[in-house]
């Protein structure tokens, strides 16, 4: 019994590692969409496969909305807007 009270802290120790690990979920293994504010249409367009600098651009000058990232459920995910205007290259 002695052994088992003495081993209680590392096996606490044990789990909540365990349990950080399965909880905690990187962001590609998180299965979304990255989407563009499209200023001629104002709509959402898909760009996941677009990247910054190479595809498109954001012109950080005008005062809009350029991407969002969405979730695997197709909801936004908070604080993933970028400012500006997109613009294809």
């Amino acid at each position: 019994m002695k052994k088992l009270i003495n081993n209680i802290p590392l096996l606490a120790f044990v789990l909540t590692a365990m349990t950080a690990l399965t909880i905690n979920l990187s962001a590609e293994d998180v299965q979304g969409t990255k989407e563009a504010l499209n200023p001629n249409t104002h709509a959402w367009e898909d760009i996941t496969n677009q990247e910054l600098g190479v595809d498109y651009n954001c012109d950080e000058q005008v005062d809009t909305d350029c991407t969002r990232e969405m979730d695997e459920f197709g909801q936004e995910v908070p604080g993933s807007r970028v400012e500006g205007e997109f613009q294809p290259i």
